[in-house]
């Protein structure tokens, strides 16, 4: 009879990773035919407190542009959505422990040139007005369509 798969066990809190314990419990874990170490991740939630997460319950997200990573998961208790950010050391045991990594980098008009003054609050109360003026909408789009 084979050993059975080792649970991992990784806790994050507030002031990021704060161990894994390789020793813990055994418990079989099968897919299929193929057996797999399972990771169970303890992450904190801010209105339930500690909740323990299994590695498809967490994903680990990076910026391929200025390598800040995150994780996130759904509360197992009251399901909201929590993202907290992660350092570096966290994001590998995460990942080493099955967690799916997703990578993305920041959207273009970041990078572009800004000619032109800045908008100002009274510009955008200028702009909703003009929105809300059908007459004025009428006459930009009339514009528009004369080139």
């Amino acid at each position: 009879m084979s050993e059975p798969a080792q649970v991992i066990t990784v806790e994050i809190g507030r002031g990021g990773l704060k161990g894994a314990d390789p020793k813990a419990e055994q418990s079989p874990v099968t897919t299929g035919s193929v057996k797999r170490d399972m990771a169970t991740i303890r992450a904190s939630c801010p209105d339930c407190g500690d909740v323990e997460l299994t590695t498809d319950d967490v994903k680990v997200r990076v910026c391929l542009d200025d390598d800040r990573g995150e994780y996130r998961f759904t509360c197992p208790i009251c399901t909201m959505v929590v993202v907290k950010p992660a350092e570096h050391r966290t994001i590998d045991l995460l990942v080493a422990s099955g967690v799916h990594m997703d990578t993305w980098t920041l959207p273009a008009e970041l990078f572009e040139t800004r000619t032109g003054r800045r908008i100002s609050h009274d510009d955008i109360l200028d702009f909703h007005r003009l929105l809300a003026d059908e007459d004025a909408i009428a006459e930009a789009l009339a514009s528009i369509s004369e080139r």
